[in-house]
This record gives C-alpha cells, structure tokens and sequence, in this order.
C-alpha cells in the first residue's frame, strides 16, 4: 500500500527506491499543508481594500472642496456692509408658470445678525440663515 502511494506522489521512482523515499519526499510533501485560500478571506480582504479605497476618495473629496471654496472666497467682491444693516438677497428661484424675465430676483430686505470674512448671517423672520457675501446687496 505503501509503495503505491508513494508511486503515485514520486513518479519514475523504482519500488526499492520507494522505500528509502522518507529522505527523497519534496519539501511540499514534507511540511505541513499551507491553508487554501477561501470566500471567507477574500471577503475580508475585498472588503478591507474597499475601506481603504472610500477613506481615500473621502478625503480627495474634502481637499478638492476646500480648494474650491478658497477659490471662491478669492474671488469674492468688496462689499461694506455693518451689522444691523438692511440688505437684499439674490433669489435664483423660479417659480412654475413664471419667466425669470419678468420675476423678482432680489428679495428682501433683511436685517444683518453677523458678519465673517465672505459669509454673513442674516435675519429672515424669526429664522437666521448663512449666505455668502456674493449674493448680497445694500438696500437703499
């Protein structure tokens, strides 16, 4: 049983040499049988790599934004306002059934809360909202 075995695994070994095959057998014969690559661990690893590959493209995605805002807020005009002030807001809405033409694009006015760098707050109401400085100007 032996020899037929080892016939099998040892090709073109004559069956005397068989029995001397303890100090022949290859290293992959002699060691311990490496663990077979299976779903679970290509799971793991897919999975892993995905990780990796969203947290990349998530902070691509916040870098190229803060650029953009930068270059924005470069590019941002002059505009001496005060807190307390009335301004108007650019409204890009159109209502259905309007032409842009002939609605307002200006809505307001609106009282200053506080004012940043390029962004202020104003008051609509009782609401505060953010806006840019772009989409502002003085009312008269």
């Amino acid at each position: 049983m032996c020899t037929t075995v080892l016939r099998i695994l040892l090709p073109g070994l004559l069956p005397m040499s068989c029995c001397l095959a303890a100090r022949v057998l290859p290293s992959a014969l002699k060691g311990t049988p490496k663990p077979q690559y299976n779903y679970n661990d290509y799971v793991s690893e897919l999975r892993c790599r995905l990780h990796t590959s969203h947290q990349q493209a998530h902070q691509n995605l916040i870098r190229s934004k803060n650029k953009s805002k930068e270059h924005y807020d470069e590019t941002a005009r002059a505009l001496e306002i005060q807190v307390g002030e009335k301004v108007l807001l650019f409204d890009e809405t159109v209502r259905r059934g309007l032409s842009r033409k002939l609605s307002a694009q200006w809505i307001g006015p609106y009282t200053l809360t506080e004012v940043d760098k390029v962004n202020v707050t104003i008051a609509k109401g009782c609401k505060l909202t953010k806006e840019h400085i772009n989409r502002l100007r003085p009312f008269y």
